[in-house]
């Protein structure tokens, strides 16, 4: 469901933004509420050209990106963003975005990219990078507004923290389609706050991450986590005809960035019954998601600040200079 007070005032033909869905919905029992279109429509498959004759849109994934609006400078504040350990190994090397295209049944088409220019946080221990980057035209996608990222005001006032609803939004391993994206949602918890203690990574120590209770598999690196924030209200309970205290989620941020999921070895039945030796590490159940703060860190750098302020300003002298030859232009 897109809300039209978010949506952008320049002529382009991604929606912004995008909602993880109504907040109608309340959580009952365990029951998860749906994620909506707009939310997948945000995620993308980065990686590299595996075009076939009878799949030309195929693709070797690498990880999964989506997309940030700054706020200025029109299509040119579009950002993709992903994990930064994805971004060094695409490099500036040619790699592909899949997207899925307007036309037909949505079928997917590969984005050409070539000497990307990564941005990333000036402590190299943060896992997220930026790149400057419009979508086509025929592209599918949503475009999420960075007033959307949960930052320390919003995490005070909902009072986030342990146990509030995580929707991971992105690539699945096994099942990544080879002639559109079939971007899944994998549902979970904040499972621990940012701390300052280190945490071991294949790429190496972290601090001041989310721990998120969700079950993913290589490939997710990348994706978008949102956080849906408990609420609290009364409600009539109609069996004793009370009010009771009723809990229930409330609207969608961007929590932050999945970077990797937390490996363990199986135990001797588990490795017995999928023919894995005990020395494989497998997914446990738990992730890392670096904070959105980090985005918008990156975002409010002075390279890309200066940039965006250099479009602005050349596009307001490009007006200036038209509204100018239509006054001379008058009789």
């Amino acid at each position: 469901m897109v809300d039209n007070r978010y949506r952008c005032r320049f002529n382009l033909s991604w929606d912004f933004p995008h909602r993880l869905a109504p907040r109608r919905h309340v959580r009952n029992g365990g029951a998860w509420v749906r994620v909506s279109e707009d939310a997948r429509r945000c995620s993308v498959i980065l990686g590299y050209d595996a075009a076939t004759p009878e799949h030309p849109a195929q693709i070797d994934p690498e990880g999964t990106g989506f997309l940030v609006y700054s706020g200025e400078a029109d299509e040119h504040g579009i950002y993709l963003v992903t994990a930064a350990h994805v971004a060094r190994a695409l490099k500036s090397d040619p790699f592909v975005i899949r997207f899925n295209s307007k036309d037909g049944d949505g079928v997917g088409r590969l984005a050409h990219i070539d000497n990307a220019e990564w941005h990333y946080h000036d402590d190299k221990t943060v896992d997220v990078a930026v790149m400057q980057y419009t979508p086509p035209l025929w592209a599918d996608c949503s475009v999420m507004p960075a007033s959307e990222l949960v930052d320390d005001a919003r995490l005070q006032h909902y009072d986030i923290g342990p146990g509030d609803a995580a929707y991971l939004v992105g690539l699945f391993h096994l099942h990544v389609g080879k002639d559109r994206n079939l971007v899944t949602v994998h549902t979970g918890h904040i499972a621990l706050m940012p701390t300052d203690e280190k945490l071991e990574t294949d790429d190496g120590a972290v601090s001041n991450v989310y721990l998120i209770e969700m079950q993913t598999l290589p490939g997710s690196s990348g994706s978008p986590v949102y956080i849906r924030p408990t609420i609290e209200f009364m409600a009539k309970d109609t069996k004793v005809d009370i009010d009771s205290l009723a809990h229930a989620e409330g609207r969608d941020y961007l929590l932050g960035v999945w970077i990797a999921a937390w490996p363990g070895n199986p135990d001797k039945i588990l490795a017995a019954a999928k023919k894995l030796h005990q020395t494989t590490l497998i997914p446990v159940g738990m992730g890392i998601v670096v904070p959105a703060s980090a985005i918008k860190h990156i975002l409010e750098s002075y390279d890309l600040v200066e940039a965006r302020r250099i479009v602005t300003e050349t596009k307001v002298r490009e007006r200036m200079a038209i509204l100018q030859r239509h006054r001379i232009e008058e009789p």
